[in-house]
C-alpha cells in the first residue's frame, strides 16, 4: 500500500511564546536581470554550456536564467555542430553582449 511520512518538530519552550512568525510578502514577479558587468571580474553570475542542435529552445531557456530570481547575466555557449539555426537564434544576445558563442570545432586541441 502507500506509506506515508510525519514530521513532528519540537519547539523550544523559550519560542513558544513568541510572536507568530509573519512571512515577508512574496517578492515582486522576477525580471529580466540588469545586463552589468563588474569592473574587476567580469559579470557578476555566469554561465558555460555545450549545445547541438537546440535552436529550438535556447531562447526560453537563456530568458529564464535571465530572470532576477535566477540571476545569470552572461552564457558562454560551445556549439558542438548544431546543423539548426543556433546561430541566428542567439544572434540579438551576441549582439547584446549577454552571449559569447564558441563552435568547438574550431577551438584550440587541449594540451
Amino acid at each position: 500500500g502507500a506509506m506515508s511520512a510525519a514530521l513532528a518538530v519540537a519547539v523550544p519552550p523559550s519560542l513558544e511564546s513568541s510572536r507568530p512568525l509573519n512571512p515577508p510578502p512574496p517578492p515582486q514577479l522576477p525580471g529580466r536581470r540588469e545586463h552589468r558587468q563588474n569592473k574587476h571580474h567580469g559579470y557578476t553570475l555566469s554561465m558555460a554550456t555545450v549545445v547541438q542542435d537546440e535552436a529550438r529552445w535556447i531562447v526560453e531557456w537563456i530568458e529564464y536564467h535571465m530572470l532576477e530570481a535566477i540571476g545569470f547575466e552572461h552564457f558562454y555557449i560551445y556549439d558542438d555542430g548544431s546543423r539548426d539555426e543556433l546561430s541566428q537564434s542567439l544572434a540579438p544576445y551576441v549582439r547584446d553582449r549577454r552571449v559569447t558563442l564558441h563552435r568547438v570545432a574550431e577551438l584550440e586541441p587541449l594540451p
